[in-house]
């Protein structure tokens, strides 16, 4: 899905595939042969998300930019990112080959270098800069400039180093006393409440103009793929009038729901002249058959005698 958001339409290489239950909002830049899978949302706000060149964003992941910070926070991944199922990246840079496992987090105005590894659970916290080809441990925490790595049972460690990573800042915008958090979250709360209000206007877009073959044929969620031989076809199927439906099976016709000729309902009885067919109940309880003759029908027989 395509959402046209501050006046802003996604754009899509026409070699990349965008699942038709994955949403993009605003200024979202998809790169060639970029893979976004379903469930994922990539929400540019007011700024903007660049996908590079074979990135994979996979499923129920969320990308979301912002520039109501001290600073425009955009997401910016590089050309062959992978980015694991539940993920999210707020506001932060992904150099090339960088790898975020399942669950992971990435805070606004961090950058991960190349070749870095934040996996599975792991955070990385606002304005943190990963190393080329650093590992981050699943469940652990990474802040700081250069990232050091910090595992949750160090509480005051982490408690210090957050606060000096002014996160409301790099955020929000907000500037508030650590101590004060009622007020710090209030005013965080009131930052994207009016930064999310600019959505009562957006648009959805439907993609449903076909480019070259040479350039493949995207759905209308913005999806494509490399051109087969069926994808002809399939353009030429879009023009041709639509075949009749054909009516379901319950509305057949009336010869086709006639019995066959000598049948008989089971549930009526048998017409005779100048009578109208009688209807049996379906829950009367027929009389028991006896297998004994009666002595009304043995007194004939020997009458015959």
């Amino acid at each position: 899905m395509l959402i046209r958001h501050r006046g802003i339409t996604p754009s899509v290489d026409a070699t990349a595939f965008v699942a038709p239950t994955a949403t993009l909002v605003g200024d979202v830049r998809v790169g060639p042969r970029a893979r976004i899978m379903y469930g994922a949302v990539l929400d540019a706000e007011g700024s903007h998300i660049s996908v590079g060149e074979a990135c994979v964003i996979t499923e129920h992941a969320v990308l979301r930019a912002t520039a109501v910070a001290d600073a425009d926070r955009p997401v910016q991944l590089r050309d062959h990112v992978f980015v694991g199922p539940h993920a999210t990246l707020l506001g932060c840079t992904l150099d090339r080959c960088a790898y975020v496992g399942t669950g992971a987090t990435i805070l606004h105005g961090a950058s991960v270098a190349a070749g870095a590894v934040i996996a599975v659970g792991a955070l990385v916290h606002a304005r943190t800069e990963v190393p080329p080809e650093l590992f981050v441990p699943p469940h652990t925490v990474a802040v700081g400039a250069p990232a050091r790595i910090l595992t949750p049972d160090r509480t005051d460690e982490v408690s210090a180093a957050i606060r000096d990573t002014n996160f409301a800042a790099a955020a929000f915008g907000v500037q508030a006393d650590w101590a004060d958090r009622i007020t710090r979250y209030e005013q965080t709360a009131e930052v994207r409440v009016t930064e999310f209000g600019a959505h009562f206007d957006d648009e959805r877009q439907r993609r449903v103009h076909l480019p070259d073959e040479a350039s493949g044929v995207p759905d209308e969620a913005g999806g494509v793929g490399r051109p087969t031989p069926g994808r002809a076809a399939a353009r030429r199927l879009l023009h041709a009038d639509p075949e009749p439906a054909r009516p379901l099976a319950r509305h057949r016709s009336a010869e086709a729901r006639s019995p066959p000729a000598g049948h008989r309902m089971a549930d009526a009885s048998p017409v005779r002249p100048g009578r109208a067919p009688q209807r049996r109940d379906p829950w009367a309880l027929s009389p028991p058959r006896s297998t004994i003759a009666s002595p009304t029908s043995a007194i004939r027989t020997c009458t015959r005698t």
